[in-house]
C-alpha cells in the first residue's frame, strides 16, 4: 500500500467513524479514534509532500 492509499483509507475511516451514531459512553473512545487516524493521515501527508520537494529539487 502506498502512502497516498494509506491517507486515503485512513481519512475514509475517520469520515465513517464521524458519520457513525454513538452513545454518549462511547463518545470519548470515538473521537480518540478519530484524533489518531487523523494525526497518522496528516503526518503521512507531510512526509510525502517533503519527499515531493525533495524529488523535485
Amino acid at each position: 500500500m502506498s502512502k497516498q492509499q494509506a491517507i486515503d483509507e485512513l481519512r475514509k475511516e475517520v469520515q465513517a467513524l464521524e458519520d457513525a451514531p454513538c452513545s454518549v459512553k462511547t463518545y470519548a473512545a470515538k473521537a480518540y479514534k478519530i484524533k489518531i487516524r487523523r494525526d497518522l493521515a496528516d503526518k503521512l501527508e507531510r512526509e510525502l509532500e517533503d519527499a515531493n520537494i525533495i524529488d523535485k529539487e
